[in-house]
């Protein structure tokens, strides 16, 4: 006959049998991605959506590693082991040295590409924040007209940047470019992605700059409790939010826009903006094959730019850091050579953090890893 067990003794092994399902379900789902990112990385709806957090996917995989540790079984250790495997063959490149060797340049360009929210509609915020730059250009997204109205009015930035194209909109289309040095515009215009293009010289080399906007993912969202569900009467799960339609079709014809127009120009070519493409997104890598990336190629971690931490409560969401990365600096050319970039996320009055870029212009010779010329 067999003892009863105590009820405190019953909780525990219950606690721990839950446990242990989530361990395995939560192992299998991240199995079942990986898989999934490998074998159809142009797939279903849900696998274009799962690149925009793929990484923050591991976030439990800590609570995994304490829980093996604590009990130390066979089930839990293979799970742990699989999930750094899962980790490590898709993320540890974020976290290694930049690949790209250095090169020398006697001066250097510093960029910043900010979506500053078209919400902003006085923009005084971002008009201090762009008062606080020191940069060669400011390439911003969302620009809606009392903005733009500020730059041109403005004092300090008129005297700062007096070379200005500002395309505002009362929503998310609006656009400028405020710079230092002296630019022609060259009248570019798609109706697939936003887009402003200016030239500019360097001694003899003529250098293209592109502000580009692509156009976000087309989503619904709703809550449990507006389902025809059984969950929709707990109180707990009623208010969680679901995802009914997730459609990248018009981000990825705005993408394929951009890198048409890419390849139709010629010579010395930046690329800065809000792309809403995540670098996992196979799209990217079109992108990448064009072009280098002056984030991945100087800095290590993922870059996340949003959303940034004062508009999570818009989302009812209270997130600490950034989760997504969406804003990139991209160059090409044997003239331009990505130097340094970081994010900041400071800025208190939009979504978006700020990605700041420093490119070197007029190399003068391969350097490696350790500073010398090869």
């Amino acid at each position: 006959m067999t003892e009863k067990l105590s009820l405190p003794l019953r909780l525990a092994n219950s606690l721990y049998q839950i446990c242990r399902l989530l361990v395995l379900l939560y192992t299998a789902f991240l199995v079942i991605m990986s898989l999934a990112w490998l074998i159809a990385p142009q797939g279903t709806w849900w696998i274009a959506m799962s690149y925009v957090l793929a990484p923050n996917f591991f976030l439990l995989a800590p609570f995994v590693f304490i829980f093996t540790l604590f009990k130390r079984k066979k089930e839990f250790v293979i799970a742990s082991v699989l999930i750094a495997v899962l980790y490590l063959a898709q993320f540890s490149g974020y976290f290694l040295p930049p690949s790209q060797s250095k090169q020398q340049s006697v001066e250097s360009l510093k960029i910043v590409s900010f979506n500053q929210l078209f919400t902003n509609r006085t923009g005084e915020e971002t008009l201090a924040y762009v008062k606080s730059l020191d940069v060669d250009f400011i390439v911003m997204q969302e620009v809606s007209p009392g903005v733009a109205k500020g730059f041109e009015e403005d004092p300090e930035i008129r005297e700062r940047y007096p070379y200005q194209l500002l395309r505002p909109h009362d929503g998310a289309a609006g656009q400028a470019i405020l710079s230092r040095i002296p630019f022609t515009d060259m009248g570019i215009n798609s109706s697939k992605v936003r887009i402003q293009a200016v030239q500019f010289m360097h001694g003899q080399e003529v250098i293209t700059l592109l502000n580009a906007h692509s156009q976000p993912p087309y989503f619904i969202m709703s809550l449990v409790r507006d389902h025809e569900t059984p969950l929709r009467n707990i109180p707990v799960i009623k208010n969680l939010p679901l995802l009914d339609k997730y459609d990248i079709s018009l981000r990825d014809a705005s993408m394929l826009a951009l890198i048409e127009l890419i390849d139709q120009l010629q010579g010395n070519l930046i690329i800065a903006g809000d792309l809403n493409t995540p670098d996992r997104d196979p799209i990217y890598a079109l992108l990448a094959e064009r072009m280098t990336d002056a984030y991945a190629s100087t800095n290590w971690g993922y870059g996340f730019t949003f959303p940034n931490r004062p508009f999570v409560k818009s989302l009812n969401l209270h997130l600490p850091v950034p989760m997504v990365r969406l804003d990139y600096v991209w160059t090409r050319g044997g003239f331009l050579q990505p130097l340094n970039s970081h994010v900041d996320c400071s800025p208190r009055s939009s979504d978006h953090c700020a990605l700041f870029a420093e490119i070197g212009l007029g190399v003068d010779q391969e350097v490696g890893r350790n500073g010398q010329g090869e």
